[in-house]
Formats: C-alpha cells, sequence, structure tokens
C-alpha cells in the first residue's frame, strides 16, 4: 500500500515539476518577445496579442497539469497498459 502512495506521489511530482519548467519557459519565451520587440510594434494590439497568446498557453498547461492529476489520483494512468 505504501509503495502505490509512493508511486502516485512520484507521479504527481514529475507532473508538477514538468509544468512549472514548461509555464516558465514559455513565460520567459512571450517575455523576450514582449520585451524585446515592443519599441518595434509599437502598438498596443499587437503587445496584447502577443502577451494573450502566451498567458492563454500558460492557463491551457495549467488545466492539463490539473486533469493529469485527477488522472493520477484515479488510477487511470495504468488502465492504458492493458490494452
Amino acid at each position: 500500500m505504501e509503495d502505490r502512495k509512493n508511486n502516485i506521489a512520484k507521479k504527481k511530482l514529475g507532473a508538477i515539476v514538468a509544468a512549472v519548467v514548461y509555464c516558465i519557459l514559455i513565460a520567459l519565451y512571450f517575455g523576450s518577445i514582449l520585451f524585446l520587440e515592443a519599441p518595434a510594434f509599437a502598438s498596443w494590439p499587437v503587445l496584447l496579442i502577443i502577451g494573450g497568446v502566451g498567458l492563454t498557453v500558460i492557463i491551457c498547461c495549467i488545466v492539463a497539469l490539473s486533469l493529469r492529476l485527477k488522472e493520477i489520483e484515479g488510477g487511470e494512468e495504468d488502465e492504458a497498459r492493458k490494452y
């Protein structure tokens, strides 16, 4: 029983670390675009679109993490191995 809890904790930790690293990389990527290209665009709508795309990607990553954690907790990730 404790081995299963350890396994679940490791899977959750792995999913959380991967999501955090991905969100940081996306934030750095879109942040650098906004910071470096802001003087060239000088158009607020373009900057808002670029920032919105980055924010949307991060929100989708968080939603996917939430679904993955529910999947791990429910034991569904092992169900696919049967087929």
